[in-house]
């Protein structure tokens, strides 16, 4: 009896959790979607809990979500992108000395207006969408009011040098897709100052679905970030790399000579593809600019403990029965 009256109490509380949740999303849902939470809810009121599993407080709020965004039409582990150009224009102080495009008998007097193109990203879920704003823009304000100041003195920097040749800044973001429960996006800016040549830089932004949160090196690793294991792999993940580029062994030594190991640090700046763990590095850091950017590749069958395995490929991962037997 006493069971029988816990039962309709814990399935009293998560009606009643339900049906404040459905009232506080109303106001801001369509009919359409009204119409189907109400079926929905119709249909599911009576179902009873299992008595052999109960739910902490925390584990009821995310069923009833996820409840929630199957009637509404959305999945949580989705990620939807699309991009917007960003509405600039250049300031008066700049244009007014500046021309479009450089004539035919241009002098050092003449100078030629920056270009500045910035491409915005639009992401679902929200929350991934809010960091990527901050990264492609370093601005937390809606209206981006400090990223357009700096906009504005990227475009007066012309000017004051003095420069004939036109700067250029463009920031694009991209979607990279999924790998497993991980969303991966990158954001290269493309600047030029005048010089010899550009320079582009790749940033990569990764975001675990189901923890709900950006993920870094440290996050994905099963040891501590003292352990040398993955270090090891880079060094010689840069070995191959520099065979792959034709070099013998003597102009692989003449070039890590030139740059060291010192140089190769634990990057942020990682993705997970196709064939592996993949670090990426600028021109210049690991090589000389007609190399362009450097990306080391570590096979996923070499990190097999070394980083957790649900960031694994699902065929890489040994089973739990294997890791039983090995360890006995």
């Amino acid at each position: 009896m006493m069971k029988k009256v816990l039962l309709k109490n814990m399935l009293a509380k998560k009606w009643l959790a339900l049906s404040l949740v459905v009232l506080m999303t109303a106001c801001v849902q369509d009919e359409t979607t009204k119409n189907n939470q109400a079926q929905y809810l119709d249909a599911h009121k009576n179902l009873p809990i299992p008595a052999n599993e109960p739910m902490t407080p925390s584990e009821t709020l995310k069923a009833i979500d996820n409840s929630l965004a199957r009637v509404s039409g959305q999945d949580g582990n989705k990620v939807s992108f699309t991009t917007q150009k960003l509405e600039y224009t250049l300031p008066k102080d700049v244009t007014d000395k500046c021309v479009p495009e450089l004539p035919a008998n241009w002098d050092e007097n003449t100078i030629q207006c920056p270009s500045i193109d910035i491409t915005m990203a639009k992401i679902e879920p929200n929350w991934i969408n809010s960091i990527m704003q901050r990264a492609i823009t370093n601005d937390d304000n809606p209206k981006l009011v400090k990223f357009r100041r700096d906009l504005d003195d990227f475009a007066r920097s012309q000017i004051q040098d003095g420069s004939s040749l036109g700067y250029s800044w463009s920031i694009s973001p991209t979607y990279l897709g999924m790998h497993n429960q991980v969303a991966q996006f990158a954001v290269t800016h493309d600047t030029y100052l005048g010089g010899a040549h550009g320079m582009e830089v790749i940033k990569h932004r990764l975001f675990d679905m189901d923890l709900q949160s950006q993920i870094t090196l440290t996050d994905i690793q099963t040891v501590d970030m003292s352990d040398t294991k993955l270090f090891d792999l880079m060094v010689d993940a840069y070995q191959n790399y520099l065979k792959e580029h034709a070099m013998n062994k003597k102009e692989v030594a003449e070039h890590m000579q030139a740059y060291p190991l010192d140089l190769l640090k634990m990057s942020e700046n990682f993705y997970f593809g196709q064939d592996g763990l993949v670090f990426w590095y600028a021109p210049y850091h690991l090589g000389s600019y007609a190399m362009g950017p450097v990306e080391l590749v570590i096979a996923y069958d070499k990190l097999q403990g070394i980083i957790r395995d649900e960031y694994l490929p699902k065929q890489t991962a040994k089973p739990a029965s294997q890791e039983i037997k090995q360890a006995s």
